[in-house]
């Protein structure tokens, strides 16, 4: 299960090291594409065709599906991470997710996902907000 939060920076070729926490549960191949909330999606190679194979399954006449299928697999990259750990970031990705400099790294049990800092802090609020809501309707 991939989990933590990191900040980290894009270095001049616009690459980000993955932390070796992550990294350990992740083999060198990667599928890197838009997640939601403008953020990036991370998947060790296992996860993202779990995640294939259930669509799969999912009836193609919902558009919706449709949707999320012509999202996700339109901004998708296979890649592999350097010896150093190191993953570059598309610049079509980069300017997606509003990601500079610095980049929020984070475990989110499948695929790691990447940050704008501003952009994690406000989604953290939000989901704090949403958390409680649930919670408190259980």
């Amino acid at each position: 299960m991939l989990g933590g939060e990191y900040l980290h920076s894009l270095d001049s070729k616009g690459r980000v090291t993955i932390p070796f926490k992550l990294r350990d549960e992740i083999s060198s191949k990667v599928i890197l594409t838009r997640g939601f909330e403008r953020c990036l999606y991370l998947y060790p190679v296992k996860y993202w065709e779990e995640y294939v194979e259930y669509l799969k399954e999912k009836s193609k006449s919902d558009i919706k599906l449709r949707d999320v299928i012509r999202f996700l697999f339109s901004g998708a990259y296979d890649d592999e991470l350097d010896r150093s750990g190191r993953l570059l970031l598309p610049q079509q990705l980069r300017e997606y997710s509003n990601i500079q400099r610095e980049v929020v790294v984070i475990g989110a049990m499948d695929r790691v996902e990447l940050w704008n800092p501003e952009e994690w802090e406000s989604q953290k609020k939000k989901i704090s907000n949403s958390v409680k809501k649930f919670i408190e309707n259980e």
